[in-house]
């Protein structure tokens, strides 16, 4: 179990808590999310995963964004930290490190000056988005509110 008794670690934008019992484990959770990349067959480089899907027409223009977003880390990056763990804890041996699992989290969509309302406070149910804790809702609306400024500045 995760020792919940701070200071944390940060190394390198990753949160590291240590394990209850085991002084050699810690659990990571990097700060903030980054965007998926998969390496191109053909290439051998690695590309985002991001579609832009452009439209026009007599209702309007617009376009819909669609992108991957994860909280892996690379290997090498995570034997980074450990070692760097290890000479700041002044361990003996190398630190296993194990994501935190995540169970549940929320998304606030910023674009362009619009963006969707602030996550509801712990425990609380979202407002206006019945018994369901997604806010894509409310994160599609900032989009639609953003749309056409959006897809231009993307376009340019």
């Amino acid at each position: 179990m995760i020792y919940l008794w701070p200071p944390f670690p940060m190394i390198n934008g990753v949160s590291l808590m240590p394990d209850h019992q085991n002084p050699n484990v810690y659990y990571y959770m990097p700060a903030a999310p980054h965007v998926t990349q998969l390496k191109d067959g053909t290439t051998g480089q690695s590309v985002p995963q991001l579609q832009l899907i452009k439209y026009r027409g007599s209702a309007g223009n617009g376009g819909f964004l669609n992108f991957d977003c994860n909280l892996g880390i690379d290997g090498p990056v995570l034997d980074d930290i450990a070692e760097q763990l290890k000479q700041q804890k002044h361990l003996t041996q190398t630190p296993l490190l194990s994501p935190l699992p995540v169970v549940d989290g929320t998304v606030r969509l910023l674009l362009l000056g619009a963006s969707s309302p602030e996550p509801p406070a712990p425990g609380t149910k979202p407002s206006g988005s019945g018994s369901s804790g997604s806010s894509s809702g409310t994160a599609a609306a900032a989009a639609a509110a953003a749309g056409p400024r959006f897809v231009t500045r993307i376009d340019q």
